[in-house]
């Protein structure tokens, strides 16, 4: 299939399959007016600091972002007065919770899920729901009473819980998934106790992970008389290193019906099942999405040992992530030439890493480039599907 082109006036010419047909109101339903489209960007807390739109103004001799609000928090929340700007009343703001302002004024009251927060009393309206598992803290309390380091944790499968930085700039990125397992097979002596407890060992020990990116750069100005050479070259001045740790939360569970909405599900198949395809040992729903297949062969292997990969290597699809011998994630993506950052050809990479070809034990490792890519995905809301 042939690439996109573009002539001289800038005109792109985009060949479309000959099955595809639109008629001209498709057309017009597929054209929206820019500005009707928000961004938003968020500090390590996921609190939204700035939102824009999706057109651009004209300042300056420059494109600029048209931006729609802007917001600075008080540690617990509270807007800072005076350090607000808000054309646009955007609905979401500290910890990335919708806001009530009707309850309590403008940025004194948080949704947070459905039991309330007070942001000038730092305090919740309703006990927390799981109060049980902290004993030790207020059932009135928020974040651990220190909103620097941590976010409040709403129970999502996938959840980053918390982001700390030391005196260097290193980063460390706590991260949690809450699932439970099911015996669908008809095998009812699996251990599922112990399968439950091996996947969440695999998940942990392979999605715990070190890597170092750069947090700096320097820009070194170059002939701007070069032909077709860029005027300036940027270059990495400072590299941190960013610590993943993951925390794993696995139940048993008889029922389908016991799921909770916040759970992702590793279901155990019969080898025959017609959800199983006779070349597959497991597979997932969609990638990002919440449900892990798993047959009921490989479930014994993951109880014994054996098999030390398959469950981390479909979390890493609910993670978002895609083999590394895939080039693209669709066919739009095809037309248009987009590759998947993870593609690669490299054989030692191909031998070793987790979402790679070669299913043995061995193969558990991660790029830096794919740790990055699940802690945004995170953030960004790519998972849980």
């Amino acid at each position: 299939m042939t690439k996109p082109t573009q002539n001289n006036n800038g005109v792109i010419s985009l060949p479309i399959p000959v099955n595809i047909a639109m008629s001209k109101n498709a057309l017009k339903q597929s054209i929206y007016p820019l500005g009707k489209k928000y961004y938003e960007t968020t500090d390590w807390l996921g609190n939204v600091r700035v939102t824009y739109t999706d057109k651009k103004s004209w300042q300056q001799n420059k494109f600029a972002l048209n931006v729609s609000s802007s917001l600075d928090y008080y540690p617990f929340g509270s807007v800072m007065e005076g350090r607000n700007l808000e054309i646009f009343n955007y609905r979401f703001g500290f910890n990335g919770w919708e806001k009530d302002d009707e309850v309590k004024g403008e940025g004194n009251h948080i949704s947070f899920g459905d039991y309330g927060y007070d942001t000038r009393l730092g305090r919740r309206l309703r006990p927390e729901p799981l109060n049980g598992k902290y004993p030790f803290l207020s059932s009135y309390s928020v974040i651990n009473n220190n909103p620097i380091i941590y976010r409040d944790v709403n129970g999502l499968d996938w959840e980053i819980t918390s982001i700390t930085f030391d005196n260097k700039g290193n980063k460390t990125v706590h991260i949690k998934l809450t699932a439970a397992v099911i015996n669908n097979s008809s095998n009812t002596t699996l251990d599922m106790v112990t399968f439950a407890t091996k996947s969440a060992e695999q998940i942990s020990k392979t999605f715990s992970v070190k890597y170092s990116r750069a947090t700096k750069f320097e820009t070194i100005n170059l002939n701007e008389n070069l032909d077709r050479a860029p005027n300036n070259l940027m270059y990495p001045t400072q590299i941190n290193d960013v610590t993943i740790i993951v925390d794993v939360d696995i139940r048993v569970i008889n029922s389908e019906s016991e799921l909770k909405e916040n759970e992702h599900l590793i279901s155990v198949e019969n080898d025959n099942d017609p959800k199983m395809t006779p070349n597959e040992t497991a597979h997932v729903n969609e990638i990002g999405g919440k449900k892990i297949f798993v047959k009921e062969s490989v479930a014994r292997d993951v109880i014994s040992g054996r098999n030390k990969r398959t469950i981390a290597h479909e979390a890493g699809h609910t993670l978002g992530l895609y083999h590394i011998t895939q080039k693209y994630a669709s066919d739009l993506d095809k037309i248009f030439g987009k590759e998947l950052p993870t593609y690669t050809k490299d054989k030692d990479i191909l031998k070793t890493n987790l979402m790679g070809p070669f299913f043995n034990n061995s193969a558990t490792k991660l790029t830096d480039q794919q740790a990055e890519i699940i802690e945004k995905n995170i953030s960004n809301g790519k998972v849980n599907k």
